[in-house]
């Protein structure tokens, strides 16, 4: 998955369309045909780009369709990636039946870009305001192998938002039902009086970083901190410093850096 611009003007030579999220993807129609492509969103249509980058699959025409030609989307419930377009009559003769397989490792990501595209569309060509259908179903009969994941820690759970999955303690509840607004998820400990929010911003140019003041995560952590103090009648900064997490002293696959900050309050 990738907003990268620079990316995104490459396949947007080949599209001959402005571009704003692209994704590897495997695509599954009529009776058993499959073909691994780029699936790139634009402001009125999906653009399916071979990976060759030498032009539209399967052709021109086949290759960019249209949000009109989309009537729904269905999220598969027994997989984390598969998703199901539904199309219309209208669609392109080359997609024999309306039922088209997506199978996107960030669907997660995926789906939200193409609910705001389409929606967007919808209002541009018929000056009405319309949701996007997205269902949720078992698409398949059986698993379909699932990537393994690590396990929680014993008296903690699994926790996903935008696309991204942490383990929390099993007393957090989510107050939002998994419906959470914008980019924000929220948590609630009623157990130790504990609210524990999660934010996910889009991938900015460090250029344009400099220029809001956030080219360091230090900045970014101080403006939350002033927020959070606002609301107090008095805080205390007990600590404000680089955080550096990893599982053991050497060969972590996936250690993550931050700010750590911590406020006392009466």
């Amino acid at each position: 998955m990738s907003t990268d611009r620079l990316a995104l003007t490459a396949l947007e030579r080949k599209a001959e369309a402005t571009l704003r999220y692209f994704e590897l993807v495997e695509l599954f129609w009529g009776d058993g045909q499959q073909h691994r492509c780029y699936v790139c969103v634009g402001n009125h249509a999906l653009f399916f780009v071979q990976r060759s980058l030498t032009g539209l699959f399967p052709d021109a025409e086949a290759g960019e369709l249209y949000y009109a030609h989309i009537d729904r989307v269905v999220e598969d419930t027994k997989s984390t990636y598969n998703l199901l377009l539904v199309l219309n009559d209208n669609r392109n003769g080359f997609w024999e039946q309306p039922n088209l397989l997506v199978v996107a490792e960030h669907r997660t990501r995926l789906v939200p870009m193409l609910q705001a595209a389409w929606q967007t569309d919808y209002s541009w060509r018929l000056s009405k305001v319309a949701e996007l259908p997205c269902l949720q179903a078992d698409l398949r009969m059986q698993h379909s192998g699932d990537a393994l994941f690590v396990q929680p820690f014993q008296g903690y759970t699994v926790a996903t938002h935008e696309g991204y999955r942490f383990f929390i303690h099993k007393d957090y509840v989510d107050i939002a039902g998994n419906i959470h607004s914008g980019s924000q998820g929220t948590w609630l400990d009623k157990k130790r009086e504990l609210t524990l929010t999660v934010q996910v911003q889009e991938p900015e140019p460090l250029s344009k970083l400099e220029a809001s003041g956030s080219e360091h995560i230090r900045w970014v952590a101080m403006r939350i901190r002033q927020a959070v103090a606002e609301s107090l009648t008095s805080a205390l900064v007990e600590r404000s410093a680089f955080y550096f997490k990893k599982m053991n002293l050497v060969n972590d696959i996936a250690p993550w850096t931050g700010w750590e900050v911590f406020l006392k309050s009466d």
